[in-house]
């Protein structure tokens, strides 16, 4: 076996059968067996934090980042959504929709009345956050991979897709891009790793 310095160079690495210098979607599209082999040097069992061998869960991430986001270019966005180069009906997912997924208390905070479901994030019964819907605060814009686009457009992030380029609104900032929490759920998604 060789040692994990071996296996890294010129900022990527290789596990036998396992090639994170590839694209993300065709590390996803393995074998089984060669899944199984990666599996043997990256796994996550979740019992009180990640536990991976060799190559940690933040390596990985950050590989991920760097394969599937190109570059920051929010005042480029931020120009052309002001020019009328693009038009901000471009933007996918710019209200997120209603979720459904608060079961308890199922007292809505709007109306007070009782519903089955809320808004995880509000609170508000699907009449109310109708009613005060608010497009989705965007930080920054990202040049992304047409692969991650799909899979954020998918779970309601805002995305701007048209024949420039693939843009994926971020609505967090302060903080390193692998710490957010959509970018570790399709990371965690597309590896199979259960939280």
């Amino acid at each position: 076996m060789p040692s994990l310095k071996a296996m890294i160079s010129y900022g990527s690495f290789r596990i036998p059968h396992c090639f994170y210098s590839l694209p993300f979607y065709a590390v996803a599209g393995m074998s089984a067996q060669a899944r199984a082999d990666c599996n043997k040097f990256m796994t996550t069992k979740k019992k009180g934090g990640d536990n991976m061998n060799e190559i940690t869960r933040e390596q990985a991430l950050d590989a991920f980042v760097g394969r599937e986001i190109y570059a920051c270019q929010s005042s480029l966005i931020e120009e052309a959504l002001k020019q009328q180069l693009f038009s901000v009906d471009e933007i996918d997912n710019l209200y997120r929709e209603f979720d459904g997924n608060l079961l308890s208390p199922a007292v809505c905070v709007k109306c007070h009345g009782e519903f089955p479901c809320l808004d995880s994030e509000t609170g508000e019964c699907e009449e109310c956050y109708e009613a005060n819907q608010m497009p989705q605060e965007i930080f920054e814009w990202w040049l992304i991979s047409p692969w991650l686009g799909k899979k954020l457009q998918l779970i309601g992030e805002p995305i701007i897709n048209n024949d420039y380029g693939i843009w994926w609104g971020r609505t967090t900032t302060g903080q390193a891009i692998t710490m957010d929490y959509v970018i570790q759920k399709v990371y965690d998604d597309v590896m199979g790793y259960t939280v």
